[in-house]
């Protein structure tokens, strides 16, 4: 009842909107919506079907029982161990009048008395059925009781009934839910028709054919008959593509990204620009959002003060952040009168936390030559100080212009005036996969180099030669000690927000003073004895021509990437890449209904830093 009066209600909001009626008229139509609704309600004298756990439910007059789950270990239920109080202890307490759990060997009597309860309460007919394995296959045997009926009743036998999903029966199709869930089933895992049985192939055929003509006339079993059709590439027609999409095109990095991991999702997203349904709920305050506001807040006063980070005090750090802190507190909302307290409590978090990114970000500036140049760089944007747009040529002569927003650029300014960007995640430990690169999936850190290559003169006053983008957390990482009770750890987490990404080898002087051999003390940098990047797998480093690669082909994947868009590929297309899969972190997929067990999956080749470096020095890209 209560998800049908919800349907109604849903329709009411669907169909009216923020339409004003008055009470006659509101009634009208509740009246209305609510005169509709049928229940499923058997009256008192009629046959009705009992369903409940034995310990839980009354045992009236049954004509027939049926006993699921028969299995060894449940029925009887083992006893749990309890590693505080054994039987004696329970037993005694008990004797005392406490209240308490009682023994194993009580419970275990009490098991029986339910078998016995349950074996004699229907008059007419019993059934019982257990399972032979588990969702995983794993072998189950029968209650110990089974062993004890068949010896007390002879003329029982064990029936074994198939799965039907594996021998394809149809016993279990009883609603249209079954139907719509074996027929998806049939269809995608069917053989090809050379080697497949005609039987059950022609039952199958007959089934989909009968529901489609009748059998089944809800609009949610139509649909989802429909959808069992295979499916095809799909393209938005030409007409469409020059409505939507215009010349050049203008979209941002983390879009093309989005297209790169499905392209069905980036086209609902921001061509349909689907939505889920909104709700009427609390909406807590984004965290990591805040870290950004206050960070930027914080590292645009240091430029603005002419404060480098790394010659600043601690005690003028903790006043600086405390105050960006307040400036950006002041700006949150303030009629969520609920969620005061928690957002009090995430600005003070969030000064402590951000306190220790920056001493860590502190200390390695003090090692190198680069200080803070800008903070939340808009380029492509019509912000005041925004650099230009990035601007791609595919290889099919279409043009693109790519907008977005760096969080920070550090500039160090030796012979030549060298680049960093900076990106703050509040992931823990977030690096950058190069493998992720190579397959189009994380472009953003590199494209800002190449927006800082081509139009850093603007802000630097010279042409700007990028050498490092670097990813830095803002979550610090868990700090090993030998023992809980041992309080020589780190107290200053040095190294756990050690920033990650991607740094040209030759010029790694620039960020940090050279510690000869071994790992840099506040980057993944590692220089074996003879000079040369060891570690390769492991470290951020690469060598001038491999870091000039990875531009390039950042560049190059960037235009393909445009030119898919452009073609009005649409079509369902997820990937897999190291076990990971997108759809389970997708708003899109109740609307493309993609199946990861039974539809095709993009398989995407996992590859370590060397192998990647690898295939971008060679004459062509593989297939």
């Amino acid at each position: 009842l209560w998800t049908e009066v919800l349907s109604v209600l849903d329709d009411l909001e669907h169909a009216f909107g923020q339409a004003v009626l008055s009470i006659g008229e509101l009634a009208e139509v509740l009246e209305a919506g609510l005169s509709s609704l049928t229940l499923a309600l058997a009256p008192p004298t009629v046959d009705q079907l009992l369903v409940g756990a034995i310990e839980r439910s009354r045992h009236p007059d049954i004509k027939a029982a049926v006993l699921i789950g028969f299995n060894d270990g449940l029925f009887p239920q083992r006893p749990g161990e309890d590693s505080i109080l054994n039987d004696d202890d329970r037993a005694q307490l008990r004797g005392a009048g406490l209240r308490i759990t009682p023994p194993a060997r009580e419970r275990v009597l009490d098991e029986s008395m339910l078998a016995y309860i349950a074996l004699t309460r229907a008059s007419d007919a019993l059934v019982i059925t257990y399972a032979a394995s588990d969702d995983r296959g794993k072998t189950l045997g029968p209650s110990p009781y089974v062993a004890t009926l068949l010896a007390a009743c002879p003329g029982l036998k064990v029936t074994s009934v198939a799965d039907p999903t594996r021998d394809r029966s149809m016993w279990d199709i009883l609603a249209p839910c079954d139907l719509r869930r074996r027929l998806a089933l049939e269809f995608h895992s069917r053989p090809s028709r050379e080697v497949d049985s005609q039987e059950p192939r022609r039952r199958w055929n007959e089934l989909y054919d009968a529901a489609r003509h009748g059998l089944c006339k809800d609009n949610v079993t139509r649909t989802a008959l429909r959808a069992l059709d295979e499916r095809r590439p799909t393209k938005l027609a030409a007409k469409s593509l020059a409505q939507v999409f215009a010349d050049p095109l203008r979209t941002s990095v983390s879009q093309l990204e989005t297209y790169a991991r499905c392209p069905f999702k980036f086209f609902a997203e921001h061509v349909l620009r689907l939505r889920q349904r909104g709700g009427a709920r609390l909406q807590a305050l984004d965290v990591g959002r805040v870290y950004h506001h206050v960070l930027e807040d914080f590292v645009r006063g240091t430029v603005e003060r002419q404060a480098p980070l790394a010659r600043l005090p601690d005690g003028d750090l903790v006043a600086s952040l405390g105050k960006s802190c307040r400036r950006v507190g002041d700006t949150l909302p303030s009629d969520a009168t609920v969620l005061e307290p928690r957002n009090a409590y995430v600005l003070r978090r969030s000064a402590r936390d951000l306190r220790r990114v920056l001493q860590a970000q502190r200390r390695a500036a003090q090692g190198g030559r680069a200080g803070t140049l800008a903070a939340e760089l808009a380029f492509g944007s019509d912000d005041p100080g925004s650099l230009p747009a990035l601007e791609i040529l595919t290889e099919g002569r279409r043009r693109a212009v790519l907008r977005g927003y760096i969080d920070r650029v550090d500039l160090a300014v030796l012979d030549d005036a060298l680049g960093v960007v900076i990106d703050y995640k509040r992931t823990r430990g977030k690096i950058l996969s190069l493998a992720e690169v190579y397959h189009g999936l994380a472009l953003q850190l590199l494209a800002y180099l190449l927006v800082l290559a081509e139009n850093g003169e603007a802000i630097a006053g010279q042409r700007v030669e990028p050498i490092a983008a670097l990813f830095v957390s803002l979550t610090s990482q868990y700090a090993r000690v030998p023992h809980p009770d041992d309080d020589s750890r780190d107290t200053q987490l040095g190294g756990t927000f050690r920033p990650r990404g991607v740094i040209r080898a030759d010029k790694v002087d620039a960020l940090a003073a050279s510690s000869g051999t071994g790992w840099l003390a506040d980057y993944s940098f590692y220089r074996n004895k003879d000079g040369r990047i060891g570690r390769v797998d492991t470290t951020d480093a690469a060598s001038p021509a491999e870091f000039r690669r990875l531009l390039a082909h950042t560049r190059t994947k960037l235009g393909q990437l445009v030119d898919g868009v452009l073609e009005g590929n649409v079509c369902v297309s997820p990937y897999r890449l190291n076990g990971f899969r997108p759809c389970s972190y997708c708003d899109m997929k109740t609307a493309c209904r993609f199946d990861f067990g039974q539809d095709h999956v993009r398989e995407l080749e996992p590859l370590k830093r060397s192998e990647v470096f690898t295939r971008l020095s060679g004459p062509a890209e593989p297939k």
